[in-house]
């Protein structure tokens, strides 16, 4: 057994030699590091006042070079402190922080475990509320009731009211529903939800959508700033937005990065603080941060197809109605959303219905602080028009309405052109109202 250790020991010998030079003896040292050993000696070589070493050697002591480095690399020009003790056979490295594998500070996430199995039964959730009093006696019962599978969810809701006058039941919402989360994607039909989040529109009919917000929250879908510095020696890592911390970790000697998630929204004074074992503290990054949830981060994208008749009573769905809405994170200032939606109109001398549609321009947001845009994303001044409003630096925001008959455009177009005039007659009358002010206040 010790012959066959033996043997292994000198073919590695002789295999990690062969980059040896000739003429050049090697040396079998074992490298300490921080004032610990390695267990296995490594093979370097002298040439005049230079020691090298294999790029895997380099990489085996814990060093990071390029992915395609093959060439022998002398100490010297890695930065390396090399001292060689005879005595013992051994090499005493100082390594360079910034050559050594990153770390990263991030807050303990609770991972995404495996899907529950549907739990059998029904599940019935109920609210009463009741009103007593010499006028009015009244009671009102609602409900909500689910049954879920390997088909997805069941639900539906109402409420039954009863009065003086008699009792009544209001239907709510009645819809299937499947999630699936590997791919990010909810299939919808029923009563479903459609639209931008502002102004939804409730459809009987149809939705499919992939919604990584909604299936995915532990991740985040907006651009996350990049922190990150070098400890000299073992240090902790603090990170302060606005003067109050957010995050906080021990890292070794090298290069690290922190997990900018845990910034909140909106502009903040961003400062990454690392202190050493004797309590000194050095502020290594001072920059300031706008994180905006309502961007996609860099190739995420999101989609939305809906169609059905829209609904506009308990149990009455009327003309048809469809919605697409699709939304693609160019970069970590811009993201690009395109709203197009439909609604059919019945006429009474016409059986049939005729759909309309109308697609909007594609809407530009952009984070505060971004490089403006230039071409077709150019923006324009700020101005009152009837299909959208423009303002600096943020593109322009697409008008999201369904095609509507002329008659009802026309008095919408009057309705925004009054608007607009009493806007500016105010801002004239607030001018000559101060103008005497503004006037004493100059230089």
């Amino acid at each position: 057994m010790r012959g066959r250790a033996l043997a292994l020991v000198l073919l590695a010998a002789s295999s990690a030699s062969a980059a040896v030079p000739d003429g050049v003896a090697p040396a079998f040292l074992v490298p300490v590091i921080g004032g610990k050993a390695k267990a296995d000696p490594l093979t370097f070589w002298q040439q005049g006042d230079q020691w090298f070493a294999e790029p895997a050697t380099w990489r085996e002591v814990g060093l990071q070079l390029p992915p395609g480095q093959t060439e022998p690399m002398s100490a010297q020009a890695l930065g390396l402190g090399f001292v060689v003790d005879e005595a013992t056979a051994t090499v005493a490295l100082d390594l360079p922080a910034d050559r050594l594998k990153a770390q990263r500070v991030a807050r303990d996430r609770t991972e995404r475990g495996p899907i529950a199995p549907p739990a059998p039964g029904v599940l019935v959730n109920y609210s009463v509320a009741g009103m007593l009093s010499e006028q009015q006696q009244a009671l009102s019962l609602g409900h909500e009731v689910r049954k879920a599978g390997r088909w997805g969810v069941i639900s539906t809701s109402g409420q039954v009211n009863t009065d003086a006058s008699g009792a009544g039941y209001v239907r709510g919402v009645t819809r299937w529903q499947k999630d699936d989360p590997n791919r990010l994607v909810t299939y919808q039909a029923g009563d479903v939800f459609a639209g931008p989040s502002s102004s939804p529109v409730n459809l009987g009919g149809v939705r499919v959508a992939k919604d990584p917000r909604a299936l995915d929250p532990l991740t985040p879908t907006y651009p996350v700033p990049m922190l990150g510095g070098v400890a000299l020696d073992p240090a902790t890592v603090e990170v302060l937005a606005n003067r109050a911390r957010v995050l906080q970790g021990r890292v070794g000697k090298g290069p690290f990065t922190a997990d900018g998630s845990a910034l909140g929204t909106g502009a903040q004074q961003t400062q990454v603080v690392v202190g050493d074992p004797y309590g000194r503290e050095t502020v290594v990054s001072d920059q300031r941060f706008y994180v905006a949830p309502t961007l996609l981060r860099q190739g995420l994208s999101t989609w939305e197809v809906a169609a059905g008749r829209v609904r506009q009573g308990e149990s009455d769905y009327g003309t048809l109605g469809a919605t697409v809405t699709v939304a693609w994170g160019h970069d970590g200032a811009w993201h690009l959303r395109n709203v197009g939606s439909g609604i059919g109109h019945f006429h009474a001398r016409r059986p049939t219905p005729g759909l309309g549609l109308r697609l909007p321009r594609p809407e530009v947001w952009r984070a505060p602080g971004a490089p403006a845009p230039t071409g077709l994303l150019a923006p324009s001044r700020p101005r009152c028009v009837g299909g959208g409003a423009a303002h600096p630096g943020l593109g322009l925001l697409a008008a999201h309405a369904p095609v509507v008959p002329s008659g009802q455009l026309f008095r919408r177009a009057h309705a925004t052109l009054s608007h607009c005039l009493r806007r500016r007659r105010a801002h004239l009358a607030w001018q000559r109202a101060h103008r005497g002010r503004l006037r004493l206040a100059g230089p």
